[in-house]
């Protein structure tokens, strides 16, 4: 048995949908439950073929009650508060990211599962200045400089992994995702989902830090490494950076244009302020993770399967 928190969310839901075709026994858990996102990415009528619990992440004891009836092997925590709701308050922030994690760190300690696998996040890093500059990789073990109170409890919730794994023995490995695309996208950074969808309406969009580059990684590559991430075995790295293809803004943009000519996508000046290069060389040695999905083909895939749903009324 394997339980995803934030399982019927956007990469729950593909995390769900390799392992069902693996023949995994899966138990979902979130906050409200999203059919619709499920059943789009799943196929219809998935529910039938899993659990789905309905659980608070940041209470530990609904996390428990999760843990104990679903008698999980290995738990893949992905349910955590994003920006921009994560910036609004740090009382909020700390009991939804860092609160959930150290929930599920317990409840897996206490319940004996074999393997945490879990979502840190690239802002831990925090600005590119404090590392060499937007073309420096950053290395897994470089210090952490966050900027956000998103950065900043993720960057807590790595301590506190390494803290169980030390004092307690428990098993727990963690991955920072870069810029998460594909169809099922709603959360995060708009432009990772809402120029996709405006690309197809026709729709004017303004993009973002059209003077940066972004690290573009496809859901699809997000989902094989959690997968993969069950048996790869442990070797003395407790988060791996990852990686997708980096590309400036406006080039990405390029591409999405000739995807899609009906789109009206421009970019607007800026930049984000984040690293966007990273050293992922340890990730594909662990765990066997290294065909990144390029750009174009990426968001080929996106438009196509989006444009497709839209046909059938999805969205």
């Amino acid at each position: 048995m394997i339980l995803i928190s934030g399982g019927t969310g956007f990469i729950g839901s593909y995390v769900a949908r390799e392992l069902l075709a693996r023949g995994a026994r899966l138990t979902l858990v979130d906050l409200k439950p999203d059919l619709d996102t499920l059943r789009m990415i799943c196929g219809e009528g998935a529910e039938r073929r899993l659990t789905i619990l309905a659980a608070d992440m940041s209470v530990g004891s609904e996390v428990m009650d999760a843990v104990l009836l679903s008698k999980p092997e290995v738990v893949i925590h992905l349910a955590s508060m994003m920006p921009p709701e994560a910036e609004r308050s740090a009382a909020a922030a700390l009991a939804g990211i860092t609160g959930s994690h150290a929930a599920t760190l317990e409840a897996c300690r206490l319940l004996g599962v074999r393997r945490l696998i879990w979502a840190s996040a690239t802002s831990v890093f925090g600005p590119p200045e404090r590392h060499g500059g937007v073309e420096q990789a950053v290395r897994d073990d470089a210090p952490h400089w966050p900027a956000t109170l998103y950065g900043i409890t993720k960057s807590a919730n790595e301590r506190l992994g390494i803290l169980y794994r030390e004092r307690h023995g428990l098993d727990c490995i963690g991955f920072r995702f870069c810029q998460g695309y594909g169809p099922g996208k709603r959360r995060g950074r708009p432009f990772g989902y809402r120029m996709f969808e405006k690309a197809i309406l026709g729709e004017r969009y303004l993009v973002p830090y059209g003077d940066d580059i972004i690290n573009w990684q496809h859901v699809e590559d997000i989902a094989q490494i959690l997968v993969n991430a069950i048996e790869m075995p442990y070797r003395g790295i407790p988060v791996y950076n990852t990686s997708g293809e980096v590309l400036s803004m406006r080039r990405s943009l390029e591409i999405l244009h000739e995807l899609a000519p009906e789109a009206r996508i421009e970019a607007e000046p800026g930049t984000a302020g984040l690293v966007w290069r990273y050293a992922a060389g340890a990730l594909a040695r662990d765990n066997g993770f290294s065909d990144v999905t390029p750009v174009r083909e990426g968001f080929a895939r996106t438009l196509e399967t989006m444009r497709a749903w839209r046909r059938r009324g999805l969205w």
